[in-house]
């Protein structure tokens, strides 16, 4: 009897991929909970702190992430090491917001 060769077939990525966050801010003790779409689905936490700048004026250089069981995240982390998936939640710390766009107009 032959043996059977299987054909190796990597899974689909997914077209899309939604985040939900809880947003605390360390200064006012204010607290938010959003969530965000992204497509095509990030490759790191790096993307994903730019948008978080970018829709929530939360600069990158104050935001700290954190998983559901409290491991600090870094902006080199890939979502694949992570096995982050559409749906999953994180927790951002800042200090502060800022205006980043007008800040930069200044520098």
């Amino acid at each position: 009897m032959a043996a059977r060769k299987y054909l190796y077939v990597p899974p689909k990525q997914p077209e899309s991929m939604v985040i939900s966050f809880t947003l605390l801010c360390t200064s006012d003790g204010a607290e938010s909970h959003e969530e965000l779409s992204f497509a095509p689905p990030p490759d790191t936490i790096g993307e994903i702190m730019e948008r978080l700048q970018s829709e929530f004026s939360i600069p990158k250089c104050l935001q700290t992430i954190t998983t559901s069981c409290d491991q600090q995240l870094s902006k080199s982390d890939t979502l694949k090491r992570l096995y982050l998936r559409t749906g999953d939640h994180l927790t951002v710390r800042f200090l502060a917001r800022a205006d980043v766009e007008e800040i930069k107009g200044l520098v």
